[in-house]
């Protein structure tokens, strides 16, 4: 046809194309081909780039030995370090966040004490104590964002499946690249824990401020006084 590739759908065309290619040849030969041949219509070369362009991964890979098992079957959850270079430096982003959460807890029980008995006794220590573990609870959620943010500009090589589907390759490249930059939702929770944590810090110490040598913005009710009602 002389007008093929900027015929209406012209692109499912091209992509059926790349679909029928992918398990006996790369993203890369598929495109080279592509743009040799002769196609009616002006838009051939870009339906050509638009697909490998939008397959293709920002990364190279290289093939094992063929033949030999390149992934065992079994578990889905598999350590990182079966699959990833730097699995170390994201099990440090993981266990400052551990650390972080455990100093949350503690600041979160202090808060509930001195919630539970205000006004009763001194409590001001445990409201001292509850910013003192989640200003430490920022640090560390500080540090594990900036860690695993680090790790995404590292480079690595990771074991990944093929665009074929027909077997595993070592992807080697930016660690961003090949997780296309997100990491996982657990990265977002860090940083939105950080800023949750940020408030908190923010009230607690602004109750400090304007509370009175005991902590609380009541004086403490004394047991042995009695009330009277007018």
């Amino acid at each position: 046809e002389s007008d093929f590739s900027s015929s209406a759908n012209a692109n499912v065309k091209y992509e059926k194309s790349w679909e029928a290619c992918k398990k006996t040849c790369s993203t890369e030969d598929w495109a080279a081909k592509c743009s040799s041949t002769t196609c009616g219509g002006s838009l051939h070369w870009k339906q050509c780039f638009n697909v490998s362009h939008t397959v293709q991964r920002p990364y190279y890979v290289t093939y094992g030995e063929a033949g030999k098992e390149a992934w065992k079957s079994g578990e889905a959850c598999r350590p990182n370090a079966e699959i990833l270079s730097n699995s170390d430096v994201l099990a440090h982003a993981g266990n400052l966040g551990i650390v972080a959460i455990a100093c949350a807890s503690v600041g979160q029980l202090l808060l509930l004490g001195y919630v539970f008995m205000n006004g009763k006794r001194d409590m001001k220590p445990f409201l001292l104590g509850s910013l003192g573990a989640f200003m430490c609870c920022w640090i560390f959620l500080l540090a594990s964002w900036w860690v695993f943010a680090d790790a995404l500009e590292q480079t690595t090589q990771m074991l990944v499946m093929h665009d074929s589907n027909t077997g595993a390759v070592w992807a080697h490249g930016k660690f961003k690249d090949i997780v296309e930059n997100t990491g996982s939702f657990s990265f977002g929770f860090a940083i939105g824990a950080w800023l949750c944590v940020t408030a908190t810090i923010a009230i607690i110490a602004q109750h400090l401020s304007a509370s009175g040598k005991d902590g609380s913005v009541f004086p403490l009710r004394d047991p042995d006084h009695a009330i009277l009602v007018p």
